[in-house]
């Protein structure tokens, strides 16, 4: 592709992000009325929608520089790697943005839910005392004028159904205290995932803008194989929490760890193999090291394209509840 296909690719990534932050900006607010919460929580989810738009740009935008970065013009080629630079920080910046926002405004809601239901519960439970002064009243009018309206079976219904009101309300106030419990837990394990993120990714960018050979680079890629085996414990984790009541409705889920699962095991394994290569000329080397680089990168978006949809599921699951 041609410069000018590159820069109007860029400014059409780096035009998408500024425009999501700003919405985001706008939403970034937990204060106000529970409609208006509701309403920010919407605008967030809109936005999670987007990012596949906002992936497709940024990649367009990483294929139109290709060429450009094998340009014989060094000068060329340093501003195009500085621009892409700045690309990457930015989306990084931004779906970072994404999560953290909807979260932060999703935990209001729920704790706003569970605050709600324990009024409610608490009116009901307030009711008990009356209920038990009607009931008196009924048996002494039953023992006057002996009236199946207020004869003990009716009593009992009435106490039934008092009960049966009750314990709903307790129900759904327990579920929605386990949804706010399993949100922290999940927003502990978001966070802990966001570190590890930024941190290989950092490594990665690092290791592609060093002047070395390409067998230098590829033992060095091989070096993050730790690192990848270190984050089966975190999927094993999320999927522990895919089992629970919180995330029981959503089988997309399940599917979405076990392609990750896969990705991992497969980089894993083919960081194995390479370990001891034989003797491999240069080319094979650079060969190599891009598949490998490619396969990183693709697991990091899997990844953080999993930790987003898992975040805006929450949201369908709180409100379904």
């Amino acid at each position: 592709m041609t410069q000018q296909e590159f820069k109007e690719s860029l400014e059409a990534a780096l035009s998408w992000m500024r425009v999501v932050q700003e919405r985001l900006k706008a939403n970034d607010n937990t204060q106000g009325p529970r409609d208006a919460l509701e309403g920010r929580l919407r605008e967030t989810e809109k936005i999670h929608h987007s990012v596949h738009e906002g992936r497709l740009k940024m990649d367009k935008a990483l294929v139109a520089a290709e060429n450009l970065l094998k340009s014989e013009d060094e000068e060329l080629r340093n501003h195009t790697h500085a621009k892409l630079k700045d690309l990457k920080s930015l989306w990084e910046e931004t779906s970072t943005y994404i999560i953290h926002c909807h979260s932060r405004i999703e935990w209001v809601w729920l704790h706003w839910g569970e605050y709600l239901k324990r009024v409610g519960l608490s009116d009901i439970q307030g009711q008990a005392a009356l209920l038990e002064r009607l009931l008196d009243e009924a048996a002494a009018l039953h023992n006057r004028t002996q009236d199946p309206s207020v004869n003990p079976q009716a009593q009992e219904g009435l106490q039934e159904d008092y009960n049966d009101v009750r314990d709903r309300a307790e129900e759904r106030l327990s579920l929605l205290q386990k949804m706010a419990e399993e949100h922290q837990t999940y927003q502990g394990c978001v966070h802990r995932f966001q570190s590890w993120l930024l941190s290989k990714t950092k490594e990665l960018t690092d290791l592609m803008e060093r002047e070395e050979t390409a067998e230098n680079k590829l033992k060095a890629l091989q070096a993050l194989d730790d690192s990848v085996a270190g984050e089966e414990k975190t999927l094993q984790h999320i999927e522990g929490l895919s089992e629970s009541q919180y995330a029981a409705r959503c089988q997309r889920l399940g599917e979405d760890i076990g392609h990750l699962r896969v990705l991992l095991q497969g980089l894993d394994q083919e960081l194995g193999e390479g370990r001891d290569p034989p003797d491999h000329t240069e080319e094979q080397m650079v060969g190599q090291w891009r598949k490998y680089t490619s396969k990183w990168l693709m697991l990091l978006r899997t990844y953080l394209v999993m930790v987003m949809m898992v975040a805006l599921r929450s949201r369908i699951w709180s409100m379904s509840s």
